[in-house]
């Protein structure tokens, strides 16, 4: 198999962080720096992961209900913030976000996945062909939990599609270079994660809104589509189709259309009888 590289051990500008892209964002000191993690990718030695039967992809489930609250906004706006990943990558306290998603490997457990960033996701996304699934202008579903054997390959990755819906599948091709890959990603901004201010969820989600970038809800518009007796007939990566009879509506790019004329989401909310609010 050879060596695999997970770590580039990349030195970021003093003050700052430097992109894959080659993109240069200022940082925001921390008054009490963090300590730096361990996060090198090293045997497991508590005995929770030494097994070659099913891969277990998490060292213990998440209790605290602040962090299930911010996965599941995670989740569901999976789409959303790829869709605004440009934003998203001009800020470096967007970038730093933390998710509180935790990915595993069997024999070496967590290491290498500790504390990924919104922006690690959005990078392993753009750069990692396995992460996500679907063509480039129907995306299907995004690759967000890491689970397998790095020496068989067997694995079973978590995955979510537009609506925030969430599954599971063996992926395909070489599930090495997809943990690996993370692995470089994630460690290369171990040092910044300790260092510098980052924003929550929560705050990415009130930004985006105050910029009038798209915070429409697919989960619940799909929702209220189906209720009203529409079909949603293609899932893309920047927004949806549905039909009803000879009437079509496109959501693309934060756009709703109505048989091809533009019209605003109050408009649809209306339409669907949704109350905001």
């Amino acid at each position: 198999m050879g060596i695999i590289k997970t770590n580039d051990n990349f030195v970021h500008p003093e003050g700052k962080i430097q992109l894959l892209n080659g993109k240069v964002l200022d940082c925001y000191p921390l008054e009490q720096p963090k300590a730096k993690m361990d996060n090198e990718l090293k045997l497991d030695v508590t005995g929770t992961y030494m097994s070659v039967g099913k891969p277990k992809p998490v060292a213990a489930p998440i209790s605290d209900e602040q962090k299930k609250k911010r996965k599941r906004l995670f989740l569901n706006n999976a789409f959303l913030f790829f869709q605004h990943r440009d934003r998203i990558m001009s800020d470096s306290r967007m970038f730093l976000c933390p998710i509180p998603i935790q990915s595993g490997l069997a024999y070496t457990g967590t290491s290498g996945f500790q504390r990924p960033t919104l922006g690690v996701y959005l990078e392993w996304w753009l750069n990692c062909e396995s992460a996500t699934i679907g063509k480039k202008d129907d995306l299907q579903w995004l690759v967000y939990r890491i689970a397998g054997s790095p020496l068989s390959g067997s694995n079973r990755c978590g995955i979510v599609n537009s609506e925030g819906k969430t599954d599971s599948r063996s992926l395909s091709g070489s599930f090495a270079s997809i943990w690996s890959s993370f692995m470089r990603i994630n460690n290369r901004y171990d040092e910044a994660k300790s260092l510098y201010q980052a924003y929550t969820l929560e705050d990415v989600i009130n930004i985006m809104g105050r910029e009038g970038l798209t915070t429409v809800n697919l989960a619940l518009i799909n929702e209220a589509f189906r209720n009203n007796g529409w079909v949603l007939k293609h899932i893309f990566m920047r927004g949806n189709r549905y039909e009803k009879g000879n009437d079509v509506v496109t959501y693309y790019s934060g756009q709703f259309k109505l048989n091809g004329k533009n019209v605003s989401n109050e408009f649809i909310f209306d339409m669907l009888h949704i109350v905001i609010g």
